[in-house]
């Protein structure tokens, strides 16, 4: 019996522990070749929002399959944009998508990062910042080869 109340106990905290350090997660955020590296930058933004007494972005699959779709894009066609070569931008790709939003930012970067070393990057660029510190609650992230896509959005 105080096995089974001790691995109760330690699930609980464990649980508790990812969701302070990440926020709660959709089902459809980290997924491929690259999730872990995607829960890894989660978890880098969010430690920059806590040092400013912010709360933690949630991964949101829905905005996470846009991110995912707009990296894919530029590796597949070799541009580096938040517009495609047609000129559609992040809104056009959030409501192609249905995805519902009050606002939104968009960050790209292109390099052989580490997440710490792509989020280091981030906050060194005042707009980038901006976005990692704004109001914004949901966030997907895509990686498609050295290209880096965050979306964020407030709901």
């Amino acid at each position: 019996m105080k096995t089974s109340v001790t691995r109760i106990v330690t699930g609980i905290i464990l649980a508790v522990f990812l969701i302070v350090s990440t926020g709660p997660v959709s089902a459809a955020c980290f997924s491929g070749p690259n999730g872990k590296k995607k829960e890894q930058i989660l978890a880098e933004l969010n430690r920059e929002r806590q040092k400013q007494g912010l709360p933690p972005l949630v991964c949101d699959g829905e905005v996470e399959d846009v991110a995912q779709g707009h990296a894919d894009d530029m590796k597949r066609r070799g541009y580096f944009d938040h517009y495609t070569p047609e000129g559609l931008d992040p809104t056009d790709r959030l409501d192609a998508a249905g995805v519902s939003y009050i606002s939104y930012g968009e960050n790209i970067a292109w390099g052989d990062h580490t997440a710490k070393s792509v989020v280091s990057l981030w906050m060194g660029s005042p707009g980038h910042r901006a976005n990692i510190l704004d109001n914004y609650t949901g966030v997907g992230i895509g990686i498609s080869g050295n290209y880096y896509v965050l979306v964020f959005v407030r709901k």
